[in-house]
């Protein structure tokens, strides 16, 4: 297995008119909540995950990556990584 991109998380103002966008390129959005985190558009191809968050009040625009590698699994946001699983 090679190292593989598998999430891309964007932030919007209007995520609702940014999820459309990407509908009319193929994607298919279904409205999704992790825990009491905030309602959000899902769409996954095959082993990769797309998400559009809405905005906080004050925030800027982001966006957050998640990398998958047969030995660790990997997520960004911001400048950040952070190493979420050791494979076995």
């Amino acid at each position: 297995m090679n190292p593989s991109l598998s999430l891309l998380v964007l932030r919007a103002s209007e995520p609702e008119k940014l999820a459309i966008f990407y509908a009319h390129l193929g994607m298919q959005f279904v409205k999704h909540r992790h825990g009491s985190g905030p309602e959000h558009f899902s769409s996954e191809l095959g082993n990769f995950g797309f998400e559009i968050y809405p905005l906080k009040p004050g925030e800027t625009p982001t966006t957050a990556r998640g990398l998958d590698s047969p030995w660790i699994q990997w997520r960004k946001h911001s400048r950040h990584w952070f190493k979420l699983e050791r494979r076995p």
